[in-house]
């Protein structure tokens, strides 16, 4: 899959791969649900923060 210009290789058929995404799609889910509540600029701000932490641990850390 190529975001941004950037090609990822997310590969769904392997186990492991997707038992990580499963652990960091929850992670998502939960840290949404149990968002502060902040300003309108400071939400934007957090959920990209609980993205790039998704990528990072699914695709390894620097590529979000």
């Amino acid at each position: 899959m190529i975001i941004n210009g950037v090609s990822l290789n997310l590969d769904i058929s392997d186990a492991d791969v997707f038992d990580a995404v499963e652990v960091e799609t929850g992670k998502v889910f939960k840290k949404t649900n149990d968002m502060p509540d902040l300003s309108a600029g400071d939400s934007i701000r957090y959920q990209c923060d609980v993205i790039a932490d998704f990528f990072n641990a699914v695709f390894g850390d620097g590529t979000a």
